[in-house]
């Protein structure tokens, strides 16, 4: 019997040649796609700085460290008052030392 083999057609180079297109061209949309995103980074975080704050949360600060420097009630009805912080903090030291804690 006479078998024949089928040739074999496979070309190995065309299959190298089109695995390496692939290859780089994947390089390059990941290579332009990290560029895109650093580009569009940059620009948004520009744009948050020179906006600054919001003007609520400025607010909210202001009105918080006014609470932090100024005497008041904190519950009128309870009689509990607030002093500022930096008399508190005083007065925490100073009755520290009074009971020994500091010489």
């Amino acid at each position: 019997m006479d078998t024949e083999r089928p040739q074999d057609e496979t070309k190995v180079g065309k299959i190298l040649a089109v695995g390496a297109v692939g290859i780089l061209l994947t390089v390059a949309t990941v290579i332009a796609l990290t560029a895109l995103f650093n580009s569009a980074t940059e620009g948004e975080l520009a744009r948050k700085a020179a906006s600054g704050p919001a003007e609520e949360l400025r607010q909210t600060i202001e009105e918080q460290e006014e609470k932090l420097a100024s005497y008041g009630y904190a519950d009128r009805e309870k009689g509990l008052v607030r002093i500022p912080i930096e008399r508190a903090m005083e007065l925490l030291v100073l009755e520290a030392q009074s009971k020994g804690g500091g010489k």
